[in-house]
């Protein structure tokens, strides 16, 4: 399976002028971080990595603008561009944003691309459990932040996970 996933990125990779393949294996690079990533999603969740390989092609991160009101990361499955902010990046010298979880949270939306939308949908009206579903599953994969823009959302999410587990759904 780790070789698969190998193989698959490293075909990726050399289509992408945006990495390069031999950074796979040297610790904080973004490709071996993108590797780590694919493993992970793999030992915790049947998904079919496919898209996110030919996503992967032509992928590019770009930092958030301070002006956009979007949180801390974003992504425009059209353009296939991630975003995530210059703050966290540069100004947390704590790590109470976790730039992993941020960094997972972008690469889940990748995998979850579908034309103009990632995860449930693009309706506006899920963009919120878009939002909180995204950092929860990111926050399994990669720990979760001390501070994030999503409290609310999340509150919700697990009250609506409480209600559900009790109507035995």
């Amino acid at each position: 399976m780790v070789e698969d996933i190998k193989k698959n990125l490293l075909e990726s990779f050399d289509i992408n002028p945006n990495f390069d393949s031999k950074n796979i294996g040297r610790d904080n690079s973004v490709e071996d971080k993108i590797f780590s990533y694919a493993i992970k999603m793999t030992s915790q969740f049947k998904v079919d990595l496919k898209n996110f390989y030919e996503r992967m092609k032509t992928f590019k991160l770009k930092p958030l603008s301070v002006y956009a009101n979007k949180g801390f990361v974003s992504y425009d499955p059209v353009e296939n561009i991630g975003y995530i902010s210059k703050y966290v990046l540069t100004k947390d010298d704590n790590n109470e944003y976790n730039v992993d979880n941020l960094f997972t949270q972008i690469m889940l939306m990748v995998t979850t691309a579908n034309n103009n939308y990632y995860g449930f949908g693009n309706e506006e009206l899920l963009r919120s459990l878009n939002d909180a579903c995204t950092y929860m599953i990111a926050s399994n994969l990669s720990g979760s932040a001390t501070k994030n823009y999503h409290e609310e959302e999340l509150v919700s999410l697990n009250l609506l996970n409480i209600l559900l587990e009790g109507a035995n759904i």
